[in-house]
Parts: C-alpha cells; structure tokens; sequence
C-alpha cells in the first residue's frame, strides 16, 4: 500500500476533518489519495493523537464523522518514531506537530488549509529552503500521481 512512489505529505489535521466533512471536495479527494497509496500520510504521535481526538469530538458525531473516521484516519497514518527535532519559532505553537512530523518523516510536503501556516509566508520560505513545501489542498490535487 505504501509505494515507493507515494508521495510523503503531513496532512494538517483540518484536512483530515474536511475530508470527512466533504468527501467530494479537494480534501476528501486527498484522503482517497492517502487511502490508495498515492500520498504517504506522516504524523508523529503527538499529531496523530491530534487528528483522533479532534475527529472524535462530539460536534463532529453530530455532523456525520464518528469514530470509525478516527479509526480510519489511524490505520491510515504512517506514525514516525518521535525526535528532537529543532521546529522554527510559529506564529501558532499548536501547529509544532505538524512540523515536527514533516521533519521526523522528512516530507516533500505539507498539506493545509490552515493560514497559520499556509499562509505565513516566513515559515513557508523556511521550510522551503529544506524542501519541505506547504501546499492547500487544492494545489497538493495537482501534484499528485
């Protein structure tokens, strides 16, 4: 399942939850990418709990993702072993997981809707420069094989 031609990709826990929310949508068209292969899904532990507790909430069992979608979303990941990784300074220190697994799992990419970090240009350019780049949904779409 997990090809050597996947591409290595941290999908932000948003995405997850937007794909869920809308399987037809860009999202929920890279989580069928995650479910066939295409994309590697990389999340340290720290994010991967993230993603079950955030998919697990009580306002989302009431707008149709219940605990299978954790329990999928899980199965799915790729947990990476956990590492000291210097993570740049963030505007928003809750996002310290995502980059820690995109460093941990050395990712070609992070996939977010979450302008904290799609959108801060100094992080963007940062995290550039040691290859790793931060993509919306949308545009990770164009990227996939």
């Amino acid at each position: 399942m997990h090809g050597g031609s996947a591409l290595r990709a941290v999908v932000d826990t948003n995405v997850w939850v937007s794909g869920y929310l809308h399987p037809g949508g860009a999202p929920g068209r890279i989580l069928r990418a995650v479910r066939d292969g295409r994309v590697l899904a990389l999340a340290t532990a720290a994010l991967a709990e993230e993603i079950v507790e955030v998919l697990e909430r009580p306002r989302l069992l009431r707008l149709g993702v219940g605990p299978e979608s954790a329990a999928e979303a899980l199965w799915l990941l790729r947990i990476l072993p956990e590492e000291d990784a210097a993570v740049p300074p963030i505007r928003n220190p809750s996002d310290e997981p995502v980059l820690a697994s995109a460093f941990a799992g050395r990712a070609a990419f992070i996939v977010s809707g979450d302008d904290d970090l799609a959108g801060d240009a100094s992080l963007v350019a940062l995290l550039a420069e040691t290859g790793i780049a931060v993509v919306r949904p949308a545009a990770f779409l164009r990227l996939l094989p």
